[in-house]
């Protein structure tokens, strides 16, 4: 039954695009986030457990949305929690072993829109987490950090540089 509502899914994101799958990622259970995303480009290892609610931004809707999971790489025995949010707008690898604790936020850009600070603010770089590494709950990863292998984040904190 899994494997047909899995179909079911990715014959609507083949139909409706994928925006369109991407606002329908956090109401999904999470059987069917594996298959989905790596359909959609994902590079994904194995026995990676994904809790439900992952949210994927910025993969559409502007000239370098890659349109597709692409900039996503999660290596084997990963632990993603609730809640977690994901802005690919630049790679994001997260190491072998790493723990992604509920409602953590992993950031590849930052920008002020359309105002006159944007162009001092704007930017984009990619973030990898290490192998074995552990991000505590609300952790917030910005653009160009790397959390180093077996390094601990605690619950709440904001990592803005490689540390």
């Amino acid at each position: 039954m899994k494997w047909i509502y899995i179909q079911w899914i990715l014959i609507q994101y083949r139909f409706f695009g994928h925006a369109w799958l991407c606002w329908k990622l956090p109401t999904l259970p999470k059987f069917s986030l594996y298959p989905i995303l790596k359909t959609g480009g994902a590079k994904l290892g194995k026995q990676i457990h994904f809790n439900q609610g992952i949210f994927i931004d910025n993969t559409y809707g502007n000239s370098n949305s890659p349109n597709d999971f692409s900039n996503l790489e999660i290596q084997d025995d990963v632990y993603l929690g609730a809640n977690v949010y994901l802005d690919l707008s630049n790679h994001i690898l997260i190491g072998k072993s790493a723990v992604i604790s509920n409602h953590c936020k992993i950031l590849t850009h930052q920008s002020a829109g359309d105002r006159e600070l944007h162009r001092i603010t704007e930017k984009s770089e990619p973030v990898q987490i290490g192998a074995h590494a552990f991000l505590g709950t609300d952790s917030v990863i910005l653009c160009g950090t790397k959390v180093k292998d077996g390094e601990i984040i605690p619950a709440k904190n904001v990592v803005r540089s490689s540390s």
